[in-house]
């Protein structure tokens, strides 16, 4: 028996409590009420919103539906519902639900703005773009809807539309960080990368995002900076110092900002600090300026604490030119006089340290910009003494970090053994010089597809960045990363542990012996690998056996057209006789930086691997090195039965070869892919990086 006076009651106290907040209890009354009163619509629509603020999505639809039912001809409810429907992913059912209210209220821009929403998450643009523009024309000042319909033009390539309608956005809302950070992206899709940072530098004045952050550091990578404001030059110093990228990747970014700067201006400035303690410094002028300044600071220190002279107090700016040099490896070039007097200086340290007399500062830190410190034999007494939080992180790295490498490497596993040959060459040379040295790597993106129970593989995983990065981004997979390294994956299991990934296994494997493994994958990588095996292709086939029918492999090869500068420099390297070891790297440098920039040699030093140690041994070097055309790569593919689905490149690159072959939107036509090469051989200058995927159907 229906009681419309107490519903009413109960309604109206619901309410009241609903406006204050208190959800639960409003809850309870609007139940009362529908008790009370089973057709009373705003009842059952109010208890639909109540669901819908406490995220309770399914009792949300099924109130709102009630309300509809009890009064279909409300443009109100049918929008509410449709709201709710959306909010569980039924698009189309939202859609109509919208349709019908628009039919009884057709200036409910609401209404528009949610179909276009429902398009676009559907994927239909046109029938988006359509319904933003009817939601702007109703209500001018719609700032979301135009932003929303920027975003949709641009995903149509409607670039100019795209920023019209982002900048009608900002007329309306300019303290809104999301239109700015939409038009950055925007305008690097164009190329127009000052445009970008300018948009990019706006968008994080507001409010900083993991989003933001990754676009300014994307911005960074293009600009061939002339000046930079103070603001700039800040964000620069955090993306390579939190970091907001890969440092390695915004190495020349933070090169060409430090050397707007006097050198005499480096010791105080955060983007230089930044700089030298997060990636090797990749150009010839700064390095030859770094080298200047750790001579004079070794010079100065030998001084130090000698015959009643002072210490230096090294600075911030001298602990991070020795974490510089430890970076690179101890890269930069040097006299034997500087040599001479940087063994007299750590012999002097050494014997303070055995003898238990004061060790001033400056000695530790120039020591440690010409030697590792794990090299002293007295190495652990620096840790017993007090020093300076600048030493303190110095005295981490050279020390701490390669004790914790040692313990991990004793319990890496060890799956198979290494072949002789080539395998048992290459691991040499990776004991000696493992690749790459790196700090640290930036948040993971958001997971791009559920991971849980996915098996991967990473086929040659040097110092774990790559594992580390999949871990990161697949936290549900199972990830196995083999090396012939121990060494290596010493440096690999450390960074693991210190990032807390726990769903990686490390083992010691040539990928020749996988065979009897007994496991398959969903996943592979080999990225820079197999062409530094003996038979790269009988490399491939040993992987593609353990790869699931429909997995994936990611794989990196080296392009014969984008390393014949390399070619040339290794040839050079044979006719001259440099030992592929310090000394002989460190000579070998500093002749081709000495070159005439016209030399085709020079070119060389455009490589980022061309300024650390290990990297220059594996970029001129290497024990073994095979390259490839990408009609060898389409051969080599096709006799280990994998599919070409498409590169990993720079997004500026797939923008230009979509300009010569708009009929290959996919961008998998390999033979297109070789003439574009041929016109731009430095768009594969790392290397050719794609996916490839084995025929049948996933399990």
């Amino acid at each position: 028996m229906t009681d419309p006076q107490q519903a009413e009651a109960h309604y109206q106290a619901g309410s009241t409590l609903h406006a204050q907040g208190r959800l639960n209890e409003a809850i309870a009354l609007y139940a009362q009420a529908i008790a009370a009163n089973p057709a009373h619509s705003e009842a059952h629509n109010n208890l639909g919103s109540a669901f819908q603020s406490l995220g309770r999505r399914p009792e949300a639809v099924e109130s709102f539906g009630r309300a509809v039912s009890c009064n279909p001809a409300s443009a109100y409810f049918r929008y509410n519902f449709g709201t709710a429907l959306q909010d569980v992913g039924r698009l189309d059912e939202a859609v109509a639900q919208y349709q019908h209210a628009l039919a009884v209220m057709p200036q409910l821009a609401p209404a528009h703005f949610n179909i276009a929403n429902a398009r676009k998450d559907q994927g239909r643009f046109e029938e988006a773009v359509a319904a933003y523009r009817k939601a702007v024309t109703l209500k001018p000042d719609y700032a979301e809807a135009f932003n929303n319909l920027g975003w949709v033009l641009a995903s149509l390539g409607r670039t100019e539309e795209a920023i019209a309608s982002y900048r009608k956005t900002l007329a309306l809302v300019p303290g809104v960080g999301v239109p700015h950070h939409n038009l950055a992206r925007v305008f690097l899709g164009l190329g127009r990368y000052d445009e970008a940072l300018e948009s990019c530098t706006r968008a994080l004045s507001l409010g900083e995002t993991p989003e933001y952050r990754a676009t300014f550091a994307e911005c960074l990578r293009h600009i061939e900076f002339t000046r930079a404001d103070p603001a700039l030059r800040r964000y620069a110093a955090r993306a390579l110092s939190d970091p907001w990228a890969r440092p390695v990747d915004l190495a020349r970014a933070g090169v060409r900002l430090a050397k707007l700067l006097p050198a005499s201006e480096w010791p105080g400035d955060a983007l230089v600090l930044a700089l030298l303690a997060s990636a090797p410094v990749t150009d010839p002028g700064m390095e030859r300026e770094l080298t200047r300044l750790r001579r004079i600071l070794l010079e100065e220190s030998a001084r130090a604490g000698v015959g009643g002279v002072e210490d230096i107090a090294p600075s911030a700016f001298h602990c991070a030119l020795a974490r510089q040099c430890l970076l690179n490896e101890f890269v930069f070039s040097q006299s034997e006089e500087e040599v001479a007097l940087a063994n007299e200086l750590r012999a002097m340290l050494e014997a303070s340290l055995v003898t238990g007399k004061p060790v001033p500062a400056s000695w530790v830190v120039a020591v440690a910009s010409y030697f590792p410190l794990r090299w002293l034999a007295s190495a652990p007494a620096l840790l017993e003494r007090s020093w300076p939080d600048g030493l303190q992180v110095l005295l981490d790295e050279h020390i701490v970090q390669p004790l914790r490498e040692r313990a991990e490497r004793e319990t890496v596993a060890r799956l198979t053994p290494v072949e002789e040959g080539v395998s048992r060459s290459v691991q040499q040379q990776y004991e000696e010089n493992p690749y790459p040295r790196w700090q640290r790597l930036p948040p993971a993106p958001p997971p791009s597809a559920p991971s849980a129970g996915l098996q991967v593989l990473v086929a040659g995983c040097g110092t774990g960045r790559e594992p580390i990065e999949l871990a990161s981004q697949f936290e549900g997979a199972r990830i196995l990363a083999i090396d012939l390294s121990l060494a290596s994956l010493g440096y690999a299991k450390r960074k693991a542990v210190e990032l807390g990934r726990t769903n990686i296994e490390f083992a010691q494997a040539d990928i020749l012996a996988l065979g009897p493994l007994g496991k398959t994958f969903d996943f592979i990588s080999s990225v820079g690998v197999l062409h530094h095996m003996a038979d790269p292709a009988a490399g491939l086939r040993q992987l593609v056996a353990l790869l699931r029918p429909g997995g994936t492999m990611l794989l990196g090869l080296y392009s014969e057209a984008a390393r014949r500068g390399v070619v040339a420099a290794r040839q050079y390297i044979a006719e001259r006789g440099y030992a592929p070891d310090a000394e002989g790297i460190r000579r070998c440098r500093a002749d081709l930086m000495a070159l005439d920039d016209a030399s085709p040699l020079k070119g060389v030093t455009a490589f980022h691997d061309f300024y650390a140690m290990s990297e220059c041994r594996d970029l001129l070097f290497h024990v073994q090195e095979h390259r490839f055309t990408l009609l060898q790569v389409a051969e080599l593919l096709a006799n280990a039965g994998l599919a070409f689905t498409g590169f990993v490149l720079d997004p500026q690159v797939f923008r230009e070869y979509a300009k010569r072959f708009p009929d290959d939107a996919a961008g998998t036509n390999l033979r297109n892919w070789a003439a574009f090469e041929e016109a731009t051989p430095e768009a594969f200058s790392g290397m050719y990086v794609f996916l490839a995927r084995k025929a049948g159907e996933r399990a």
